[in-house]
């Protein structure tokens, strides 16, 4: 994101150089934050120039500029380009506190992201009180149906590279799917020994398949 600030010679002489000081103010990482910055434009190759918009001690991309206030330092004419003119008079303008403007831009965004924001806490809020899939590993196996479970469970009990043969034929034949492991899910059912579940986070969120029922286990109640 760039902003451009125009100018234009007017009919007389073109203007060769040109150089401006920029008072920007934006929100930074949601914060309000300004700084100032200069520029020098060659107005005969260009007619705008392109201001990037972090603060010179914020990361890149992290901030939304929301007030660019340009102030011309000096400039000089093609027909005499050493001979510099002030710009905006011998004395600029001092640099204005942006930060009351921007933190009443904060307050109004964050009042129309307040209604999203309530929604996306009471779906996390959901989704944490639903049950864990804990495999005892870093991954849980998700079978397509529950005789592809039961035989994932059949290879796990396996050594070696029987073990590590049989887990790949499994999955190679499509009978289910990994996911990271603790993971929430939505248990729709049980039967011998296993649960029908539907993932409720993640990658693969709303991935639904099988796993052992001794899996499932509740989650710990949030501290208040």
């Amino acid at each position: 994101m760039f902003v451009s600030y125009e100018f234009d010679a007017g009919a007389g002489p073109r203007i060769d150089r040109i150089e401006l000081r920029f008072d920007v103010g934006g929100l930074c990482a949601g914060k309000p934050h300004q700084w100032t910055t200069t520029s020098t434009a060659y107005p005969r190759f260009k007619s705008h120039i392109e201001l990037g918009t972090t603060a010179p001690d914020i990361p890149a991309g992290g901030c939304s500029v929301e007030i660019v206030e340009p102030h011309v330092l000096s400039w000089s004419l093609e027909v005499s380009p050493s001979e510099v003119h002030p710009g905006d008079g011998s004395a600029l303008p001092v640099v204005p506190d942006f930060l009351p403007r921007l933190k009443h831009i904060q307050d109004q965004r964050n009042a129309a992201d307040a209604p999203r924001r309530a929604a996306e806490a009471s779906r996390l809020a959901k989704i944490r009180a639903l049950p864990l899939i804990r495999s005892g590993s870093s991954q849980v196996f998700v079978a397509a149906d529950r005789k592809c479970g039961e035989q994932f469970q059949e290879a796990l009990s396996m050594d070696g590279l029987e073990k590590r043969k049989r887990i790949a034929e499994i999955v190679s034949y499509g009978c289910g799917s990994y996911a990271a492991s603790p993971v929430h899910a939505e248990v729709k059912m049980e039967t011998g020994g296993y649960a029908l579940v539907v993932l409720a986070e993640g990658v693969n969120r709303n991935l639904a398949g099988w796993v052992p029922l001794q899996w499932v286990v509740p989650s710990a109640p949030e501290k208040k």
